[in-house]
């Protein structure tokens, strides 16, 4: 009997962190801009209409006020790369509890994704996927893909779709 060995590179046996995805999908803008839902938002997806803002962003040192005037130029509506990640981390974390306390715990790779969900989401938006949430729990990671490709959220985030269900269907 011959034997054969396939070495694949260690890259292509890792996944992304929920950071580098979170990163990925919402991308990085300094400056206030309106998301899809209207919402004032800067760096990654933060939205400062949402409770506590102005307190997390005077955290890192920034001016809410100032980011909420629409009578200042957008150039002066801006914060910096290192503030972005300081009110990043913390959201993070939520996100990461939320997707635990929704879906349970996972294999990193899945665990990224649903945390990214989570981030995108919403812990209580997450939670409204019900039969995502049971093809999981059965391990039926393809089943989970195919479930979320066919939701509304899907149709509204292109390819973070198309890149958290490609990493669900090969599971754990």
């Amino acid at each position: 009997m011959t034997w054969l060995l396939i070495l694949l590179p260690l890259a292509s046996l890792s996944c992304s962190t929920d950071i580098q995805l979170i990163e990925k999908h919402e991308g990085l803008e300094l400056c206030v801009y309106t998301d899809t839902t209207g919402n004032p938002t800067i760096c990654y997806g933060f939205n400062l209409n949402k409770g506590g803002a102005a307190s997390e962003v005077a955290h890192v040192g920034g001016n809410y006020n100032n980011l909420m005037n629409h009578s200042l130029p957008s150039n002066q509506r801006c914060l910096s790369q290192t503030q972005c990640q300081e009110l990043l981390t913390p959201d993070v974390q939520s996100a990461e509890s939320g997707a635990k306390a929704v879906f349970g715990s996972y294999c990193p790779c899945v665990q990224a994704v649903l945390v990214d969900f989570v981030y995108n989401l919403g812990q209580a938006g997450a939670a409204q996927f019900t039969t995502f949430k049971s093809y999981l729990q059965a391990h039926n990671y393809v089943a989970a893909a195919n479930d979320l490709k066919g939701s509304l959220w899907c149709r509204q985030v292109g390819t973070r779709c198309t890149d958290d269900t490609s990493i669900i269907a090969q599971g754990c």
